[in-house]
Formats: C-alpha cells, structure tokens, sequence
C-alpha cells in the first residue's frame, strides 16, 4: 500500500512517485508537491501562514472571517436594543429556583441571559 504523503509547505498532497524530499542537518524530513512551495519554504523562507494560496493561510483567514462575522451579529443584536427594536425582550424574566438543583447547562445558559435582560431593563429604566 502507497504512503499517503502531505506537502509541508502548501498541504496538498503529492502523489506517488512526484514531489522532493528535502532533509535538514537537524534530520528534519520536508516533503514539497512543486517546485514553487520548495523555494517559497527553503529559499525564499516564507511561512506557510501568511501565503494566501495555502491551504493552512485558507483556514486561518476562514476562522477570522467566523469570528468577525460572529462579532458583527452580537453589535447589531446590541444596536437594536438599544434603539428599541425588541422591546419585549427587555421586559424582566422570572427564573425558576431549581435550576441551581438541577446544574444542567441550558438551565444556566437561560439564567445568564435572564441576568442580561434584567441589567438592561435596569439600564432603561434609570435613564428615563
């Protein structure tokens, strides 16, 4: 059975019998698909994750762009309560007292979000 072989710089795989195998002094072992990620990695020393065609530079920009995105839907869900969008989300939430028994996690997650709810229905109530 044929080895499955990775290229270190790109991610690619190189299939059997193609690429170059290149061994540091230190017995570091480099497996390259082309010749372009072997100058790119030895000669030209660039690190795989700020070359935007590889695959590892690809992942990267694609957990940022998650982020980001997450983080832009939290500040326009934060704007539309603060402008009065959901104003029936603002009114205060009773919690239950068994939820500390039980220690589950959606009886948590909704205790926290009743915490938020009551800070701003608070916030609201002492600017008017």
């Amino acid at each position: 059975m044929v080895e499955r072989r990775v290229c270190s710089f790109c991610g690619d795989e190189i299939e059997p019998g193609t690429g170059r195998m290149f061994i540091k002094k230190d017995g570091t072992i480099y497996m390259f698909c082309t010749s372009k990620c072997f100058k790119n990695m030895i000669y030209l020393r660039r690190v795989p994750r700020k070359t935007e065609w590889t695959r590892v530079a690809q992942r990267e920009k694609q957990s940022i762009l998650k982020v980001s995105s997450a983080a832009t839907k939290v500040e326009e869900a934060d704007k539309g309560a603060a402008t009065g969008e959901q104003a029936e989300t603002s009114s205060p939430v009773e919690v239950d007292s068994n939820i500390e028994e039980s220690g589950g996690k959606e009886e948590k997650k909704s205790e926290r979000k009743a915490k938020k709810i009551r800070k701003n229905a608070e916030k609201e109530s002492g600017e008017g």
